[in-house]
């Protein structure tokens, strides 16, 4: 499987834009984002944007979403669209990470280079984890989560333990 290198992004920047993104729709201030009505509007923001949900058996093993940056779509299981909608945390992080590859590259292009497969990417550089920080940040905002606990942030958010944990002590990195 080949790798791509992304054009470089810090946390804080992908922070920044996904608090950008927020605001734009109107929901700097919203604690529980509903994520897969955010999916479904997606068309009406971006007209050459679509969205599938297919088959479990349609991706290909360990596969729970994708983003195509060049069709500009994101196919998403059945299992993971209906975990979502039924609030698994999992899933809606899932589903957070794809419109992670969508937004960031609508923001800033697609510019990947081709990575060794078994060299290892800075952070900064690696686009699984800018669509996971963004990821993080859209689903529990640095300002929203100031001052709770992991268990706070991960039930009043509906993300999981370890994400609150991550996105509490990047909030604190980043300020």
């Amino acid at each position: 499987m080949e790798r791509y290198a992304a054009e470089p992004k810090s946390g804080k920047d992908i922070a920044r834009f996904a608090t950008k993104v927020r605001r734009a729709l109107g929901l700097q201030n919203v604690q529980w984002l509903d994520i897969v009505s955010l999916l479904e509007y997606m068309p009406f923001l971006f007209s050459d944007f679509h969205f599938r949900v297919v088959a479990d058996d349609e991706l290909s093993r360990g596969v729970q979403a994708d983003t195509d940056p060049v069709k500009r779509i994101i196919r998403v299981r059945r299992s993971v669209y209906d975990g979502a909608y039924d609030g698994k945390v999992r899933d809606r992080f899932t589903i957070a990470h794809e419109l992670g590859h969508f937004f960031l590259i609508c923001e800033f292009g697609v510019r990947f280079s081709r990575a060794a497969p078994d060299a290892k990417l800075p952070p900064y550089r690696d686009p699984e984890w800018q669509a996971d920080c963004f990821a993080g940040e859209l689903l529990a905002p640095s300002h929203l989560i100031r001052g709770m606990t992991a268990e706070e942030v991960s039930s009043t958010f509906g993300v999981s333990r370890t994400a609150a944990e991550i996105q509490l002590r990047e909030c604190h990195r980043r300020n």
